[in-house]
């Protein structure tokens, strides 16, 4: 449908936003189309999307630039091996690659000045980074389809592009956005707190910690996502030969040294280099005191996780942080 604007009376039906964004502006001939908004709330670097602020900036500033569209690509990728003199083949595993964000909107601007404002806001939000070195990840928010506010870590893979001159009142628009992960994430970090020795006010050296050979904490942790949620863990106080176990997927690690201020990270949300996890007591790099085990993970739903120390007398705090993850 479409909603046309002429000598400051408006016209239309279906359309709930056009009297907010138009209502007394005169002397236009104005197209407007049906789905100029959508209601994801977007929001990237200095720009927010979201239909509020984009009526707002269309009635004190008298320019907006409202989304149309916007298309979620996931790769995925297998590799193929045939059999040379025979029928058939082999198939890798397959994996998640690289998840894009192709988005369409429409910057307005009812006089000329104002047009060249949004469209050099625009610019500068939306271009390829300069310094190439550089090239950092930003927070990219949206809300899904069942109003859960999640974000993920995102850069610009294709600078915006308008589709018309400054001398149109409305000028399309397009860009992409990248991030290296399958995976995003909820918006509160959620904090878990537990003290070495106990499991629910029982101590964990009976029978529990006796069985996986150590005194320790048990920490009940529901991820409310569907995909493994990354973890940061802190044990703070002295504990001798720290062990971390997933009882509910059989992950654990542990480091042979007695710790103060232990630090086991794998959530990396910045992609940088080296970093897919960090071990560390009091800031200095111990990974490679590890003894055993590698990556832990909470899986979707409940989680049973334990940390363990060799001396039953050892009271130190253990915080876990985490988010729900999603893909």
């Amino acid at each position: 449908m479409l909603i046309v604007i002429f000598g400051g009376e408006i016209q239309y039906k279906r359309f709930r936003f056009c009297d907010s964004l138009w209502k007394n502006k005169s002397d236009f001939f104005y197209l407007f189309l049906e789905n100029i908004m959508i209601w994801k709330n977007f929001k990237f670097k200095d720009l927010n999307f979201s239909d509020e602020v984009q009526i707002h900036l269309q009635q004190e500033q008298n320019y907006s630039y409202p989304l149309q569209n916007v298309d979620y690509k996931l790769q995925e990728r297998t590799q193929t091996f045939l059999n040379e003199n025979y029928h058939g083949g082999l198939l890798s595993s397959t994996l998640f690659g690289v998840r894009y964000f192709d988005f369409e909107g429409i910057a307005i601007g009812l006089e000329k000045e104002q047009r060249g404002k949004v469209h050099q806001l625009l610019r500068t939000q939306l271009n390829i980074e300069a310094n190439p070195q550089k090239n950092p990840y930003y927070h990219l928010f949206w809300l899904t389809d069942d109003d859960r506010a999640v974000f993920c870590k995102a850069k610009v893979t294709k600078a915006v592009d308008f589709k018309n001159t400054l001398w149109d009142i409305r000028m399309p628009y397009d860009f992409q956005l990248a991030s290296p992960s399958e995976k995003f994430y909820g918006l509160e970090l959620k904090v878990l707190e537990k003290q070495l020795g106990s499991a629910g006010g029982t101590a964990l050296s009976t029978p529990l910690g006796t069985a996986l050979g150590g005194y320790g904490g048990e920490i009940v942790v529901e991820n409310k996502g569907n995909r493994q949620a990354p973890i940061r863990l802190e044990i703070k106080g002295k504990c001798t030969n720290p062990k971390i176990l997933n009882l509910t997927n059989s992950q654990k690690f542990r480091v042979e040294a007695i710790t103060e201020d232990f630090l086991y990270d794998n959530q990396n949300l910045d992609f940088l280099p080296n970093k897919e996890l960090v071990v560390e007591d009091k800031g200095k790099n111990i990974k490679p005191l590890r003894s055993t085990g590698g990556q832990i993970f909470l899986e979707p739903w409940f989680n049973r996780l334990v940390v363990l120390t060799d001396d039953p007398s050892e009271r130190a705090t253990i915080k876990l942080y985490y988010r729900d993850t999603y893909t």
